[in-house]
């Protein structure tokens, strides 16, 4: 029995024993280097904010802080926008060279009346266009998870300025293919276009000079984190009037209509510019109070 306890003793020992089972001693510098290679498995590092930061992964979560629910204004907005159509719909109609029989024809051709309704349907779509791209990015980062945070900007972007370019360029055809219903083309409709011109050209280069076209087109829905902390924009146009671009600078449309004297051109302006104010009190006021926390 001793025997036998002194044999198990001794066949456990060499187990314990320092000797057979070595212990490496970690220095201090790379005990310091696995801690932090732990907590940066466990802790996301922060995403730096600004447009020339690094791109964001596409995973990355929207601060609940700028956040506001979908369907706030939608309704409005869009209901809003339809009304402004058909009240244009029906002033274009009330013109002699415009009848309603041509316009309930399909929109084919190229004549004043096809231009026209194509103008009432372009301000539809690219408003549904931005208040849909600013919601689900400003909520969801939808653009920036799909394309990445430049390319998002992009896309979003490219679509702006393409719906942006089309409004003009069809309501300036509109207002050629049906021009001389109000009044003949002259020095003085030259004169009274010029009169609009002049405050349009000064927002625009307001715009382009102090705000920038990113900003007129809602770039702080992709970045609001960093938009919040820039200052107010208080110079040219901007520091005499609070809301310059939908104040003075829409008007802008209106200018082909009076230099042709076409009613369906002054027509599509109206309608333009007063959906552009719909858009604002419905959609972008709610947003900029969520992003801007009135600073």
């Amino acid at each position: 029995m001793l025997a036998m306890r002194a044999t198990h003793i001794s066949y456990r020992e060499p187990l314990l024993s320092p000797s057979l089972v070595p212990i490496r001693k970690i220095s201090r510098i790379e005990r310091r280097h696995r801690l932090a290679h732990l907590r940066n498995r466990i802790v996301a590092p922060r995403a730096a904010s600004g447009p020339d930061a690094a791109e964001a992964t596409p995973d990355d979560s929207q601060s609940t802080e700028f956040s506001v629910p979908f369907w706030t204004g939608q309704a409005p907005h869009f209901l809003g926008v339809v009304a402004l159509a058909a009240s244009a719909l029906a002033l274009a109609r009330s013109g002699d060279a415009l009848s309603a029989e041509r316009l309930l024809e399909p929109l084919i051709g190229t004549s004043g009346c096809d231009w026209f309704r194509l103008g009432l349907l372009i301000p539809i779509l690219h408003q549904m266009m931005v208040v849909i791209s600013w919601r689900v990015q400003l909520n969801y980062k939808s653009l920036t998870r799909a394309f990445g945070k430049q390319g998002g900007q992009v896309v979003f972007f490219t679509c702006f300025t393409a719906f942006a370019v089309a409004r003009f360029v069809v309501t300036v055809t509109a207002s050629i293919r049906t021009s001389g219903v109000l009044w003949k083309q002259g020095a003085a409709a030259y004169a009274a276009a010029a009169v609009v011109a002049v405050p349009f050209v000064y927002v625009l280069h307001s715009v382009f000079k102090y705000l920038g076209f990113q900003r007129l087109a809602g770039v702080d829905h992709f970045d609001p984190e960093y938009y919040r902390k820039q200052d107010v924009v208080n110079e040219g146009a901007f520091k005499h009037l609070k809301n310059p671009i939908y104040t003075l600078g829409v008007l802008g449309l209106l200018i082909p209509g009076i230099a042709t004297g076409s009613l369906e051109g002054i027509a599509l302006g109206l309608y333009q510019y007063l959906a552009l104010w719909v858009l604002y009190f419905s959609i972008e006021r709610v947003d900029m109070a969520a992003i801007y926390k009135n600073t």
